[in-house]
């Protein structure tokens, strides 16, 4: 959910300001809309309210009214916004879907180079979540274009500077889980190269910062700009890719996770469907031979950033190294 209301306000921001008021509202309601989508999908026994109580589907049904007659210009705000009707149970036929399918088509054969990172990452996560294997040529190449933007320090950030951005970079992160969640192996170099980016820019004191200062080795140096949304995104990003590279567990195996009592927001809502997250590295960038033994030393310098981050007081992932499980805890 918190990557979700980053990418509202992040596909609203308009440097226009007779765009300002409507960017407003539609990252409002795109708030609205995440939140109640969220306590929807979450388990019963965690809320006062079930799925289906006046209020929360009254939060839902405003927002996606909203969207209706409401959309953005971006790629990234359309696929977005495709989402929220996609994860109410919208039809694939639905006009915001498709309108988001062909933007994705469009931009793939004429632009895929040129959209910004966030709309990279977002066609990625809204098309292998409307159906992998029916998209998985133009995932594929939007997968391409994702690599070819990140930096050579290993995270990704705008194109006319060198830093790389925190913010950013979690949106590579996601689009590389989505695709391990739909057997696509995300290049091996590019997600090592982008944890060890991470595990560099993380402050010494937990927290991340909006675009990391690498210091180009093993010791951490103060990061400017620190907040709790870039200690979500950075936390979450490395947390995983380390699972991708099978340094927090022996994989990614959602069906077979043994998973602890953990905060409600973070437990699966489609446990029916059972999506596979096979460990695809594996079979794919890893299958000429290389292994993980020059990324060994990497497993304890996740936990130590996992035990730095939970000084700030906010919800930690962690993951289990004795078995695929996944384990939560909520700190205060």
């Amino acid at each position: 959910m918190a990557g979700t209301l980053l990418c509202a306000l992040r596909v609203c921001v308009d440097s226009g300001e007779s765009a300002l008021p409507k960017r407003i509202r539609l990252a409002g309601v795109l708030w609205l809309a995440s939140f109640g989508l969220a306590v929807a999908t979450s388990p019963l026994s965690a809320w006062a309210v079930t799925p289906e109580s006046p209020e929360v589907r009254a939060l839902i049904e405003s927002g996606l009214k909203f969207l209706e007659t409401n959309t953005d210009n971006r790629l990234g705000g359309k696929c977005l916004v495709a989402l929220a009707f996609h994860k109410d149970g919208a039809s694939p036929e639905h006009p915001r879907i498709q309108e988001a399918l062909k933007a994705c088509r469009s931009s793939a054969s004429q632009n895929i180079d040129g959209e910004d990172v966030y709309s990279n990452g977002l066609a990625i996560i809204f098309l292998a979540e409307l159906g992998g294997n029916k998209n998985r040529d133009l995932i594929a190449r939007f997968a391409g274009a994702m690599q070819k933007k990140q930096k050579p320090h290993g995270g990704w950030g705008y194109k006319d500077q060198i830093a790389g951005d925190t913010s950013q970079t979690q949106y590579a992160a996601l689009s590389f889980w989505e695709l391990a969640q739909i057997g696509i192996a995300p290049n091996l170099r590019s997600v090592e190269a982008c944890t060890n980016w991470l595990l560099r820019t993380q402050d010494p004191g937990g927290a991340w910062g909006y675009q990391g200062k690498d210091p180009g080795e093993s010791q951490l140096v103060k990061q400017r700009s620190t907040s709790l949304s870039m200690l979500a995104a950075g936390m979450g990003s490395t947390l995983i890719l380390g699972n991708l590279l099978g340094l927090t567990g022996s994989g990614v195996s959602a069906d077979q996770a043994d998973v602890e009592i953990a905060p409600s927001v973070l437990q699966r809502a489609d446990l029916q469907t059972k999506k596979k997250c096979a460990l695809c590295l594996a079979r794919g960038s890893m299958a000429n031979g290389c292994t993980l033994r020059s990324l060994e030393g990497k497993r304890g310098m996740i936990k130590t950033s996992v035990r730095k981050a939970s000084r700030h007081g906010v919800i930690i992932v962690t993951f289990s190294t004795r078995s695929s499980a996944t384990k939560a805890s909520r700190k205060y």
